[in-house]
């Protein structure tokens, strides 16, 4: 546990991928970064992240995460947030669709059980819209914990 939580952490800061292997561990590959890389990412859902900025994106050829949450007013306020046809459409896009949490918590004061239910909300959600399962996740406010990371971990 304490080498796959260490590989968690370890991938989440620089960027490490993960394959299996031949005894169906999951192994770290590194893949080349290019010299001039920038990593363009979305947080909260916002309405000008589909009306404005995926098609500025699409554009001038760039791609982008789009970490999704369902907090901040998200499904009272469709005046400021994108509503989830508009995340499958930013999907369709080929823009990558990541995981922000239901309702974005401090994640610091959950249990694994609440961390586990925040992440899998979003992942239902995805499924719901035929959307691929994200694989990617950003601790919302930032705050971040042991456990989160744990979870994280068993989730792969």
């Amino acid at each position: 546990m304490k080498n796959s939580l260490a590989l968690v952490l370890l991938a989440t800061s620089f960027g490490i991928v993960l394959s299996g292997s031949s005894a169906g561990e999951k192994v770290a590959v590194l893949k080349p970064i290019p010299d001039k890389l920038v990593v363009l990412t979305f947080d909260d859902c916002n309405k000008s992240d589909r009306s404005f900025v995926a098609a500025e994106l699409k554009k001038y050829g760039f791609g982008a995460t789009f970490f999704v949450t369902e907090g901040l007013g998200f499904l009272q306020n469709k005046k400021h947030y994108v509503t989830w046809e508009e995340i499958a459409e930013l999907d369709k896009m080929g823009f990558e669709i990541a995981n922000h949490t239901r309702s974005h918590p401090n994640v610091a004061g959950l249990s694994a059980d609440q961390v586990a239910a925040e992440i899998e909300h979003i992942e239902e959600r995805c499924a719901e819209y035929k959307i691929p399962k994200p694989t990617t996740f950003c601790y919302p406010g930032f705050s971040n914990s042991l456990t989160a990371v744990q979870v994280l971990a068993k989730k792969n």
